[in-house]
Parts: C-alpha cells; structure tokens; sequence
C-alpha cells in the first residue's frame, strides 16, 4: 500500500467513496480527476500513468 493511498480506517466512513472506471478501486474524492470534455472521473494515479503510457 502506498502513502497516497492510505487513510486511518476511521476516517473512511466520513467520506464517499468513488470508483475509478481504470482500476475499478474506491477512493476519496479529493484522489479522483475529472475529464472536462466528457466529466469521466478517475483516480489520479490511475490518469496520470494512462498519460504517461500515451507519450
């Protein structure tokens, strides 16, 4: 598990969970980005890798 990732497992409750449509995890919002032309959202990471793999 990595740093970004981990949350106290008391905290997890206080907020909704969103699923990535790349990796299919959950995860806070405040973790999640959104395409503006089609309003996809998707982890960070997850976006940031796809990006990478393009280039």
């Amino acid at each position: 598990m990595t740093a970004a990732r981990y949350r106290p497992t008391w905290d997890l409750a206080l907020d909704p969970l969103v699923s990535c449509k790349l990796c299919l995890g959950e995860y806070p919002v405040e973790q999640m980005t959104t395409i503006a032309q089609c309003q996809c959202i998707f982890c960070t990471l997850c976006l940031k890798q796809y990006v990478e793999l393009l280039i």
